[in-house]
């Protein structure tokens, strides 16, 4: 790889790419933050990578095409500049793991036992290309909208592995409702003549209701995660799908 080699400036490989003398210094003043990343870790590399990796980028491609025209010219710089691909590489590798240590502690609140799930190869790579677009000048976006694209590649697995969570044990529930879980119980649990059940029995008898719990799950997810929304969105999962429709 080319971070291992830094002896080797990065520059000298591309000049078929037709780089002007400037071009090639930001490929090669590229090369040197990520490798630094690459061996201390620090969060400033990449911040600076990114920097120089707009003004590269805004070099070598125009800013007046259409936006998926774009997107493939992106992915064809990508391809062709491995300097620009390891930057890719690292942020998504930090970004995967800042996701999965920030899943591992809201599991742990919420009284799950499962692994917080990591990124597949999959969605690591589409994390990468997150970041490109996030460079490019044609499809730049906020930091927003960065955050947001982020959260969206784990929410599918995350919302499934809550779920999943929510219908075997009732601890979680109770973890994840608090004040509220006793109300809900009572209110929408399936009972018997001598009882209420759990709300985990309610998921695993009611394939609706699981569905929409997943569905709000991974909307959660998108917009931030955060523990004090999680007891209203499973509210309204619940009682969306129990209420009837006349009183709906």
């Amino acid at each position: 790889m080319l971070i291992d080699e830094p002896t080797e400036p990065v520059y000298v490989d591309v000049p078929a790419l037709g780089l002007s003398e400037r071009e090639q210094d930001l490929v090669y003043r590229l090369h040197v933050v990520v490798a630094s990343h690459a061996e201390t870790g620090d969060p400033r590399d990449l911040d600076e990578g990114f920097v120089l990796a707009r003004e590269l980028l805004s070099g070598l491609m125009r800013s007046d095409v259409e936006e998926p025209a774009g997107i493939d010219e992106l992915r064809r710089l990508v391809d062709d500049l491995p300097t620009l691909a390891g930057l890719l590489d690292r942020a998504a590798d930090t970004a995967g793991d800042a996701v999965h240590r920030s899943c591992a502690e809201m599991f742990g609140s919420l009284d799950v036992t499962a692994l917080a799930p990591r990124w597949s190869p999959a969605e690591r790579d589409t994390a990468r290309m997150v970041f490109a677009y996030a460079c490019g000048p044609v499809t730049a976006k906020s930091p927003e909208w960065l955050a947001r694209s982020l959260r969206r590649i784990s929410a599918p697995q995350i919302a499934a592995q809550l779920c999943a969570e929510l219908a075997k044990r009732e601890s979680v529930w109770k973890a994840a409702l608090g004040d509220g879980y006793a109300s809900l119980r009572h209110r929408c649990a399936p009972r018997t003549v001598i009882r209420s059940r759990g709300l985990a029995d309610l998921l695993r008898a009611d394939s609706d209701c699981r569905a929409a719990v997943t569905a709000r799950l991974e909307r959660w997810v998108i917009s931030g995660g955060e523990l004090k929304d999680l007891p209203r969105e499973l509210e309204a999962a619940v009682v969306h799908v129990r209420t009837p429709a006349r009183l709906a």
